[in-house]
């Protein structure tokens, strides 16, 4: 009986596992659609970008200051921006689609998330023990270690004597030679095998193997809870790093793309400082969406990690 509520609880606890690490895929999953959505937006700006420097291109070229390689130059780079941005589309049609699959739906679904915050790294020393007493996979193992105990419980009960009674009452409608058409019969038998062929003491055996198994289960999973929390605030310290460099990145990026349209317009830069001053900035743009959407991943992964 010890045993099998020891097995439900493990049951339950895994459970709970599953639950918690569904939650965390469709967070991050809802966090890598926005991403998406961002790179849309960001492929749209691009595009713009393109146009209106192929249509500046275009006046300079027949304005006669600017030679016609210019502007096939410039038509070329928004061809390219419109490709990006029909993948960009179907990426986000892709991810959306997905969210909605697991939701148990057939169509695409948005969630909206919020902002991700770049907290400050917490100390993972500090969290690993808060981890391993609320994870549910850890509190599985040790019910799994608490009905391998009982089991061996057991194996030692099967030892002791046996003792059963049982009782009988009957009446006939002829009397027995006592006279008597009724009567009743108790038995008590005291039963104690003393050789079974080692069944009994194969089964102990088997019963500790069992224990030693689910004890070395119970260890290996509380270290992997203490790398996890280790490696998810790792991995969250360096998310943090990455957003505020990619934030830089971008605002460089837009600074040189303004300066390039303003040289070229002035006549002090070519078409190709433009074009690639754009594509940096349409890259810093992906990346910055990127670098936010791993940050709020990383968050996700962390609270995971903690059974939160």
């Amino acid at each position: 009986m010890r045993s099998a509520r020891s097995a439900a609880r493990a049951a339950d606890a895994q459970a709970d596992a599953v639950r918690l690490q569904l939650r965390a895929g469709l967070a991050q999953a809802a966090h890598g659609a926005r991403a998406a959505e961002e790179v849309v937006v960001a492929s749209e700006r691009a595009l713009e970008i393109a146009a209106e420097h192929a249509r500046s291109a275009d006046r300079r070229v027949k304005a006669g200051v600017a030679a016609p390689l210019d502007a096939l130059r410039g038509r070329t780079e928004q061809v390219r921006r419109e490709s990006d941005l029909a993948r960009a589309r179907a990426e986000l049609g892709r991810a959306r689609l997905a969210l909605g699959i697991l939701l148990g739906r057939e169509g695409p679904v948005r969630i909206g998330v919020p902002d991700a915050v770049a907290a400050a790294p917490p100390d993972p020393a500090s969290l690993a023990a808060e981890a391993v007493g609320r994870r549910p996979e850890v509190r599985a193992q040790a019910a799994q270690v608490a009905a391998a105990e009982a089991q061996v419980g057991a194996t030692w009960a099967r030892l002791a004597p046996q003792l059963s009674a049982t009782g009988s009452a009957f009446a006939s409608d002829v009397a027995y030679p006592t006279g008597e058409k009724e009567g009743w019969r108790a038995t008590l038998d005291l039963t104690w095998p003393i050789f079974d062929g080692g069944l009994r003491e194969a089964r102990r055996r088997q019963a500790r193997a069992q224990l030693a198994g689910a004890r070395a289960g119970a260890e290996a999973q509380r270290l992997a809870v203490v790398q996890e929390v280790t490696d998810g605030a790792r991995d969250l310290a360096v998310a943090r790093e990455r957003l505020r460099l990619a934030e830089t990145q971008r605002g460089l990026a837009a600074d040189a793309a303004d300066s390039a349209r303003r040289s070229f317009e002035a006549g002090v830069a070519s078409s190709l400082d433009v074009i690639d001053a754009n594509d940096r900035l349409y890259q810093a743009d992906v990346g910055l969406a990127d670098a936010r959407a791993r940050l709020a991943q990383a968050g996700i992964a962390l609270e995971r990690a903690l059974g939160r």
